[in-house]
């Protein structure tokens, strides 16, 4: 599993909740302590690096730190903020992104720098009610994790497992107009511990192109 740090303020770390570093695909930390920052750096060097710097010192002062812990920095390093007027970026520095940065945007770097297939593998945690349905049967359910080719449903009755199904969001204006949308049931998981008097299922879209969900996740988190 990937492995993905972050150093930000407390109040940026929302945005990186909503990105598909949010996935359980790969394992995030994120540290607003810079002492902290750099063991964890030092103990278990991660697969990227991600600096959120609110001035041109500030990330001045983190290449530094970075050099004085390696000799060459052996990982890739994306700058999240403004840039401009530094004497010249350290070549472990491998993208710079505005501090504006959509969540689009953000996630074709992270996943070209981490060598992933695409964005599209991204589970973005998104908690949305859902009318699921199929022949005479009706559940409300919720999504719990959803990409462009699937999500993780939470459901308080048991599913079929190979199958079918037919959903819409529920009291999302943003999406109200959308057709159902099938799925199939592909597995049973089972949910996080304390989690009680619910179901978790892996489902994948049937109808949906990846990239017509992806639009829509995009939607759904701005």
């Amino acid at each position: 599993m990937k492995s993905v740090l972050v150093i930000c303020q407390e109040k940026d770390q929302p945005f990186y909740l909503k990105t598909m570093l949010g996935g359980r695909d790969l394992h995030l930390r994120m540290e607003t302590d810079l002492l902290l920052a750099s063991q964890a750096i030092v103990r278990i060097p991660p697969d990227l690096l991600i600096i959120r710097g609110p001035s041109r010192e500030y990330l001045e002062e983190q290449f530094k730190n970075l050099a004085s812990l390696f000799p060459a920095v052996p990982f890739p390093v994306v700058v999240v903020g403004d840039s401009e007027g530094l004497p010249g970026l350290p070549e472990f520095v491998k993208n710079v992104l505005p501090a504006r940065c959509d969540i689009g945007h953000f996630n074709e770097a992270v996943s070209e720098l981490l060598k992933l297939a695409t964005r599209q593998r991204a589970r973005f945690p998104v908690r949305i009610g859902m009318d699921l349905s199929a022949s005479a049967l009706s559940i409300i359910a919720n999504t719990v994790k959803i990409s462009a080719t699937g999500m993780l449903i939470e459901s308080p009755k048991a599913l079929a497992v190979g199958g079918a199904y037919e959903f819409k969001f529920m009291a999302v204006a943003k999406i109200a107009t959308l057709p159902p949308i099938k799925i199939r049931i592909l597995m049973e998981e089972t949910p996080p511990e304390g989690v009680k008097g619910v179901r978790h299922y892996a489902a994948e879209f049937l109808d949906m192109p990846p990239e017509r969900m992806d639009k829509i996740i995009e939607e759904l988190l701005s």
